[in-house]
């Protein structure tokens, strides 16, 4: 009885492991053919993100070639709040390579939001850039910003972008859609903690960056005429003033000056201060 008993034991012992296997492979089945594409799309979605390749804007220039505005590559902080361990380091470095308030850090930290800015479009040196990304919770993000080397020279004609890189006023926006080019995608892997890893990305599909514009003004001229008629309406005690200068043999605007004027682009001004009253008007 006792034999007979344990031939029956290891008879099911081993029923329950030709099962096992069975349910095992049936399973192994599943998920490499049958719905192999489906969990490697769901795989592909948790594991990496795809993200957008910012385009080099074009140029703005005179006449003669000389640049009014141009693309540079700029850099934006930002922080991930739940992603941050060590506030006070995260705090002090982003105040020595930014210059904002701890209050403004810590507000941030305390956001409670997964993704927040600290600074957009800001220069670093590439030693600021390698320690700020080396902090856990630490973003720090390569995009394209405006440069405009002639500071506020003709202002009102070129225009400005904001920080999306999208024009808002002037040629900027005027002609936006050949200036800002058309962007390109890349897909960035993710670690086993679902943090980014720079080392790992692909391009998908290259940026086309956009086209140069150049414009009939002349930026000696264009500094004579702004230089003048600040003067004369000071002198004058005027409340504006207006001067165009073209060339009479081709109908090209040389220059287009107005006062006031804009001193500076990241100064926020009404929407009247932008329009150009000489053609509106």
């Amino acid at each position: 009885m006792r034999k007979r008993g344990h031939r029956m034991r290891i008879y099911v012992v081993g029923v329950a492991f030709v099962l096992a296997a069975i349910v095992l492979w049936a399973r192994l089945v599943q998920v490499q053919y049958v719905r192999h594409d489906a969990y490697a799309a769901l795989a592909l979605e948790q594991g990496s993100e795809l993200r957008e390749i910012s385009p080099v804007r074009g140029g703005i220039f005179d006449r003669s070639g000389k640049p009014l505005a141009l693309s540079g590559r700029l850099c934006s902080v930002a922080i991930k709040p739940r992603e941050v361990k060590n506030r006070h380091r995260v705090t002090a470095a982003i105040i020595n390579a930014l210059g904002v308030s701890r209050r403004e850090v810590r507000e941030k930290l305390r956001s409670g939001r997964r993704f927040v800015y600290v600074r957009r479009q800001c220069h670093l040196d590439r030693e600021t850039r390698e320690k700020l990304s080396s902090l856990g919770g630490v973003v720090v993000e390569r995009e394209a910003g405006r440069i405009y080397p002639f500071g506020s020279l003709a202002a009102k004609i070129v225009g400005s972008v904001g920080v999306d890189n999208r024009g808002l006023w002037g040629t900027e926006v005027a002609l936006d859609k050949e200036l800002r080019g058309e962007p390109g995608q890349e897909r960035v892997i993710k670690n086993g903690r679902y943090r980014e890893d720079r080392y790992y990305r692909f391009v998908l599909e290259e940026p086309r960056d956009g086209k140069h514009v150049y414009l009939t003004i002349d930026v000696t001229v264009q500094e004579i005429a702004e230089n003048e008629i600040a003067r004369a309406v000071r002198t004058h005690a005027a409340r504006s003033g207006i001067i165009i200068i073209m060339e009479v043999g081709t109908g090209d605007v040389l220059a287009l000056a107005e006062y006031p004027a804009i001193a500076n682009r990241r100064t926020a001004y009404p929407d009247s201060m932008w329009t150009i009253r000489s053609l509106s008007h």
